[in-house]
């Protein structure tokens, strides 16, 4: 495996053979002949401190619930990524990506379906101005780290608590933990105590939301992509239905392109399972597992889900930033004889 930042980027025989780009030393370095044309090349960030890139980001969703007709969703936002620090172990990052129009993203949370639910409108408007996340993305393992999670929570906290006293007792976010007469019983100071059980949830989700991001932007680096042949591996990942890790096929290879642009395809593909009476197995959402209403918890039945992803990657030399990314998800969830299915695409585009 040829790292892909110690050669220059070539088009022999109709095979890239890559690029300095993402070298530590000038492009017109190690110049290498057709002759020792690499089969696999790893990309590698050629970033420094201060870098900060811009994108417009695009998505599409389509969602079907068993026995129900298709729902689709669109949104666009803003990306800005700016370099914190970069060195051989992680590069650390603030992400921050705002969305104009959160309907997908509170449809997956399930729980403000009301479109007059104070909570719902705090909601929009929080992915509308985007939570500022500084993380750090392991080199070797590809694990993002949120650094700044506490103060995230605790906005998310602040903001979402702030519309308690405009709570209508027959909102979402009194439904199933106490009835709207309950709540008109037991008055104002227990309806901040059901918030926060959900506003945990909240910026849990959140939190969740901007991994996912971060991760399937940065895939990219530090991973062996075949030439002419898909390199392939197996990794054990996290289980999206919070069970037990599980193996992840992916296969990554290089396209011919240019000599200004590096284009890479990087597929998953996973089968999760989640077994009746089997527990969390994410120490952070062990405590919610007792909810009902909570995705953590023991299913009724044994819950098994496909995930199938595409990616394709622009990266424009010699930086190594993005000039597109397109990553489409396809994910088929069944428990007993239902099956949801669900399509989304995002497209980060350079500014």
């Amino acid at each position: 495996m040829q790292p892909i930042r110690s050669l220059p980027f070539l088009l022999v025989a109709g095979i890239v053979a890559t690029a300095s780009a993402f070298a530590q030393s000038p492009p017109s370095e190690n110049v290498q002949s057709p002759a020792a044309a690499a089969k696999s090349m790893t990309p590698l960030p050629f970033w420094k401190s201060g870098d900060t890139m811009k994108y417009r980001v695009e998505q599409t969703a389509t969602v079907q619930a068993a026995g129900k007709p298709e729902t689709k969703f669109g949104s666009r936002g803003q990306l800005s990524v700016e370099v914190i620090s970069i060195d051989d172990n992680a590069v650390r990052l603030k992400w921050h990506r705002s969305i104009n129009n959160a309907n997908w993203e509170i449809h997956q949370s399930r729980w403000f379906t009301r479109t007059d639910d104070p909570p719902r409108r705090m909601l929009i408007e929080l992915f509308r101005q985007g939570l500022p996340l500084t993380v750090r993305v392991d080199n070797r393992t590809g694990e993002v780290e949120v650094e700044n999670r506490d103060e995230i929570i605790s906005r998310v906290r602040r903001e979402m608590m702030q519309v308690d006293e405009r709570v209508d007792p027959g909102s979402s976010l009194s439904s199933g933990v106490w009835s709207g007469a309950d709540i008109q019983r037991k008055g104002i100071s227990n309806i901040t105590r059901v918030g926060a059980q959900y506003v945990d949830r909240i910026g849990k989700r959140l939190l969740d939301e901007g991994i996912d991001n971060v991760h399937q932007f940065m895939s990219v680096y530090y991973r062996e992509f075949g030439i002419g042949k898909p390199a392939e591996s197996t990794r054990m990942v996290r289980n999206p239905l919070y069970g037990a890790r599980v193996p992840q096929l992916e296969r990554r290879e290089l396209k011919p392109q240019s000599a200004q642009l590096a284009l890479f395809s990087f597929s998953t593909s996973m089968e999760a399972t989640r077994k009746v009476g089997e527990a969390s197995s994410e120490a952070s959402t062990a405590r919610l597992a007792a909810d009902e209403d909570d995705e953590t918890a023991a299913p009724p039945e044994d819950r098994r889900m496909t995930l199938d992803t595409q990616s394709h990657f622009e990266l424009a030399l010699p930086s190594g930033w993005p000039q597109r990314v397109s990553v489409s998800r396809t994910a088929i969830t069944t428990q007993g004889k239902e099956a949801d299915r669900e399509f989304v695409r995002r497209v980060y585009l350079r500014e």
